[in-house]
């Protein structure tokens, strides 16, 4: 099954599969925690565990970030209607973009819409593609934290960083000066 979640700027595109439930079960324990993978800078992304990792975080301001995340132990609650069995998650996302050695963020993007899915059979593993948009922002390192937070728990989140670099685009690049003796 594949689950994938992108946002960019506040816009985010989710797979949402009908109506919440009322007769429900937690099928988590409540004493587990939240787990989000090491944050994974992408050229792509095609599915959970398939993805092209670039070989260094550095884009140019044109550029958007695509981040691969996994996440382990969501809670997952089960619904039973007529017979038929339902299960669900939700999870939503909060951005903080800073340069880095900073605490203070540039942006933050908080309760974005992440994850919100139903399924009459077993729910796979779960991943989220972030899509951090670059643009307005100049030359430089910085860190992006995505908190990935358990909306069917109360208080279940998980901060993970990513490093990154904004590269001068071919814009702003000053040409280089002409040799005299070559015309």
């Amino acid at each position: 099954m594949r689950m994938h979640s992108c946002c960019y700027f506040g816009l985010v595109s989710a797979l949402i599969f009908g109506p919440w439930q009322r007769n429900v079960e937690c099928l988590a324990a409540d004493d587990e925690e939240l787990h989000v993978s090491k944050p994974i800078a992408c050229k792509t992304i095609d599915g959970y565990r398939k993805y092209t990792p670039m070989e260094k975080a550095a884009l140019t301001k044109d550029e958007k970030l695509l981040v691969y995340l996994e996440v382990e132990n969501p809670t997952i609650y089960l619904s039973r209607q007529g017979g038929l069995e339902k299960r669900s998650l939700h999870l939503t996302q909060e951005i903080r973009v800073r340069r880095s050695g900073e605490r203070k963020p540039i942006w933050t993007k908080p309760d974005l819409r992440g994850l919100d899915v139903q399924e009459k059979s077993e729910i796979g593993p779960v991943y989220l593609g972030v899509v951090v948009g670059l643009k307005g922002m100049g030359p430089g390192r910085y860190d992006v934290d995505i908190i990935v937070h358990d909306k069917l728990a109360k208080d279940r989140s998980a901060l993970v960083t990513l490093p990154f670099e904004v590269l001068k685009s071919a814009d702003e690049v000053p040409p280089k000066p002409q040799d005299p003796g070559s015309v």
